[in-house]
């Protein structure tokens, strides 16, 4: 039985977070140039946009006897214990690319399995008078054997999508033979237009907050190494990755080594301690599969598959051959977390040019029919005289609105909007202040 969900959170991109800005008190965001003409390198710390997940599964096994060779039983108790699982997931639409666009999943994370409460152990020596031997009996059960993950998108329907999905990044690790370490942590480097981040649903009727264009990028260029990438020890274990070669299924056993004819004190501490084994991998769905395309609000889940067997071994000291090992299965279960809903609204760029002697400050875009709020993008930098800046927004049309500021007094000599500009999905659009009418103090435009 699964406990239940701990916490499954969905972060949708936010890029006022990157300055910290609180969405209880504001008055206009303010939202610096993700990435700059040079390295175009993505800022910000990228774990924040992405969707969180854990889950608590139940570990389990009933009371046993276990018989030597008399008919006095050594008894072990039923156990209970725990699985954890924890993953991040960070979502990308692609597009404006043939063969690359299309929706990415970068998944990172790790099964933790509380295999302390599981273990128990029991002994006894006595002298046989009869076959004149020292029987030394011993039973070490519930020991962790194979710890396995296997994680599968499914679609709205809840079926596999198998050949519709492919690697990206192969998931790691990959099986060790031999090996006492792996590595694991996902990287994606991708030279096209990209978005980051879920897309939240709202009430067409409603007006929309500013949060809510936020919610995806265009980056000409996203290279990124997750934080946890490094190599990690595998003590007493070894990994045995059976995901599927179309990319549906990805899934790893992690197997304890060194267990055979073990005696309490030679048990591998990892199969009766904690337990945590890492894994990552990118998913990718190309457009023009299951619906993934342009304006797309096709959204997917995960179906997640936790499984536990424990290991018992039956030993007698007094009987060389008197050996046995068992195999039990301890958790068998599994759940269906949604995806984001990811964000298939391709951005563009608006620029501003500033071609008068005063200063440009104060700069905000709202959608065009709303007036100015709610505010989807805000910049508090200066610009002087041929200075541009540039800015960010899903396509559609939106209202600039800026003053003009005198550089040496900072009075505000003019509070200025350009109407309807239109942003192009993957275009550039470019506006001067010489495109600007003239706000009064009432907020009225003047014709």
């Amino acid at each position: 039985m699964r406990l239940g969900r701990i916490r499954t959170v969905a972060i949708t991109l936010m890029l006022a977070s990157m300055v910290g800005c609180d969405r209880e008190n504001f008055e206009y965001v303010t939202v610096p140039p993700l990435y700059d003409s040079k390295s175009v390198a993505l800022t910000g710390t990228v774990e924040s946009y992405a969707m969180e997940v854990s889950e608590t599964f139940r570990m389990s096994r009933e009371a046993q006897s276990y018989y030597f060779a008399t008919d006095d039983a050594m008894d072990i108790p039923a156990h209970e214990s725990t699985i954890d699982l924890y993953m991040k997931i960070l979502p990308i639409y692609c597009f404006g690319a043939t063969g690359a666009s299309g929706d990415y999943y970068a998944v990172s994370g790790y099964v933790l399995a509380h295999n302390d409460k599981m273990y128990e152990t029991r002994s006894r020596t006595y002298f046989d008078d009869l076959d004149k031997w020292l029987h030394e009996q011993e039973i070490c059960a519930n020991f962790m054997r194979d710890l396995s993950v296997r994680a599968t998108i499914l679609d709205s329907e809840g079926q596999e999508l198998r050949n519709a999905v492919r690697f990206e990044q192969y998931p790691k690790p990959e099986t060790t033979v031999g090996e006492t370490s792996y590595t694991s942590g996902w990287s994606v480097d991708i030279g096209i237009a990209v978005q980051i981040g879920g897309n939240d649903v709202r009430d067409d009727d409603d007006p929309p907050e500013w949060w809510q264009f936020l919610t995806g990028v265009l980056l000409p260029k996203f290279n990124y190494n997750s934080s946890d990438s490094q190599s990690r020890t595998l003590p007493d274990q070894s990994v045995e990755q059976t995901s599927s070669t179309d990319g549906s299924a990805v899934e790893f056993h992690f197997l304890t080594n060194n267990y055979e004819k073990a005696h309490d004190s030679e048990i591998p501490n990892v199969s009766k301690h904690d337990q945590i084994c890492y894994f990552s991998w990118v998913w990718f769905l190309p457009s023009g599969t299951n619906d993934v395309q342009d304006y797309s609000e096709d959204r997917f889940s995960l179906k997640l598959d936790i499984g536990a067997k424990a290991g018992t071994n039956e030993s007698d000291k007094g009987l060389r051959d008197d050996y046995h090992s068992r195999l039990a299965e301890t958790c068998s279960e599994s759940v269906n977390v949604p995806l984001p809903q990811i964000s298939r609204i391709p951005s563009g760029e608006v620029t501003l040019m500033n071609l008068a002697s005063l200063y440009v400050k104060d700069l905000r875009v709202t959608l065009s029919q709303y007036g100015e709020a709610p505010l989807c993008y805000g910049d508090d930098n200066v610009y002087g005289k041929n200075q541009t800046a540039s800015m960010t927004l899903r396509e559609g049309y939106y209202d600039i609105w800026f003053d003009m500021v005198d550089g040496d007094t900072s009075e505000v000599k003019r509070h200025c909007v350009i109407q309807n500009v239109f942003v192009k999905a993957d275009g550039t659009t470019a506006c001067t202040t010489l495109d600007a009418k003239t706000v009064d103090d009432d907020g009225r435009v003047r014709k």
